[in-house]
């Protein structure tokens, strides 16, 4: 099967994060995630909970408001991790293109 422009950049993006971070890298699995939107909120509110690869450590998120579900799991797990990982303070999600697979 052909691969599209993006599968090839993701590619790309994750092979130079694999060079870069090496053992340092750190996978979340999510265990639990729930979202409440309402017509008289602007916000999203999710919980939500994952497991990291390096440990047994369940990371859990409360009541994290967003301006939908994308921007609050992002900001929920910045906000958990920027005290260990103070880069992550120069991140932000800027841009967020959804492309529905009908297959």
């Amino acid at each position: 099967m052909k691969r599209t422009p993006q599968q090839l950049k993701r590619e790309d993006v994750e092979k130079i994060l694999n060079k870069i971070l090496r053992d340092s890298k750190v996978t979340l699995s999510p265990v639990f995630i729930s979202t409440e939107e309402n017509i008289e909120n602007n916000f999203t509110i999710t919980n939500f909970s994952f497991q990291k690869s390096d440990s047994d450590q369940i990371v859990e998120i409360r009541n994290q408001q967003g301006k939908g579900f994308i921007d609050a799991i992002f900001t929920g797990l910045s906000n958990y991790f920027n005290s260990e990982y103070p880069s992550l303070r120069k991140i932000n999600l800027s841009n967020l293109k959804v492309n529905p697979s009908f297959s």
